[in-house]
């Protein structure tokens, strides 16, 4: 609906045509809830606190990395200056079972942690996840499990005892994960074909060129002529 006033007098237009809007507000927000619930249960309120620290999450495609989420500190800043950090959850990766979204917020929540405390948990640009990770989470409850590539760095779910409390207490909310990004695959590219040409002479003499050749070979004299056997 939208007024117009002409004249001194308010004309009221209304909208005959409106665009369809799938919103992530919905799945932003029970992300955010879900991340409230183990910063408490995690016990990560005091070191949070103490720091001042922030976390900005986003839901964004996962770009050229296959992966569920990830960890990028201070990236995010306020008008009066306050860092955040970023913890991104893959948009492709949403229609996964609720409690395994749920584990990777945790995961991303403990490099979050473990960032607060000066602990290099990944190398390789953040892709393995090396010992001290692995010591960070051992008692936590987060389950790792161990990969050539990602090291210590794929989490499978919680301990027992709290994916029974997640799903007790929290209830991550399905309803909330129904929007899901496609992947797309990158292009792959093709080579070019070759301009090249390739000519021959009697005595077995190859020379390659992108233009039509008018010479004599030296060694027989004879003329060299395109050889189409090969392209």
């Amino acid at each position: 609906m939208v007024t117009k006033v002409k004249n001194q007098k308010k004309v009221t237009v209304k909208a005959t045509h409106t665009l369809e809007q799938v919103s992530l507000i919905p799945t932003l927000r029970e992300v955010e809830r879900i991340a409230d619930f183990l910063i408490a249960e995690m016990k990560f309120d005091e070191l949070l606190l103490k720091e001042n620290a922030s976390v900005t999450f986003v839901i964004q495609t996962q770009g050229k990395r296959s992966c569920y989420g990830s960890y990028t500190p201070n990236i995010w800043t306020t008008k009066d200056g306050k860092k955040s950090c970023e913890i991104q959850i893959s948009a492709e990766h949403l229609a996964r079972p609720v409690i395994q979204i749920t584990a990777t917020i945790a995961h991303e929540l403990q490099h979050k942690m473990n960032n607060l405390k000066g602990i290099s948990d990944t190398s390789n640009n953040g892709t393995y996840h090396n010992g001290k990770w692995l010591d960070s989470v051992k008692d936590m409850l987060i389950m790792s499990e161990k990969t050539k590539k990602n090291g210590h760095g794929i989490t499978v779910g919680f301990t027992p005892i709290f994916e029974a409390l997640v799903i007790g207490e929290l209830r991550p909310d399905d309803n909330a994960f129904t929007l899901v990004r496609e992947i797309v695959e990158a292009k792959k590219k093709t080579k070019s074909p070759t301009k090249m040409i390739k000519w021959t002479c009697e005595c077995g003499v190859n020379v390659r060129c992108a233009v039509e050749l008018n010479a004599i070979c030296q060694e027989c004299d004879s003329q060299f002529v395109k050889d189409d056997t090969t392209k």
